[in-house]
């Protein structure tokens, strides 16, 4: 094990790295999509991967009152993963509003 300066271990956990087509990063027109990158990011870190029902599901959920962490545990993902879908950080294919954090009130609500 490999200890920095800061104390993290900087070692690679080879079942944890994984490789990538280019190809995924790229938008229908060839270009360089940043976003894919959250996308796959998220895909890694949860395992789960958030279809156009659940990113609905997740915005309602959170308008209606519920945090974030119970929401992330209810659709079975990560926090950065439902804040993400509810801001439209997304690609899913519905017309559901997306939903804003006001830090004031503490809650989600329609944008």
């Amino acid at each position: 094990m490999t200890i920095n300066m800061s104390g993290q271990n900087t070692d690679i956990d080879e079942e944890k790295t994984t490789t990538h087509d280019p190809a995924e990063f790229l938008d229908e027109n060839g270009n360089f999509d940043f976003s894919k990158t959250y996308e796959i990011r998220n895909r890694q870190q949860d395992n789960v991967r958030i279809d156009s029902e659940t990113c609905i599901k997740l915005r309602r959920l959170l308008a209606s009152g519920m945090s974030a962490s119970a929401v992330a545990e209810n659709v079975g993902a990560g926090k950065s993963t439902v804040r993400d879908h509810a801001t439209g950080k997304c690609h899913c294919d519905h017309d559901e509003g997306i939903v804003e954090y006001d830090r004031s009130t503490e809650s989600w609500s329609y944008k």
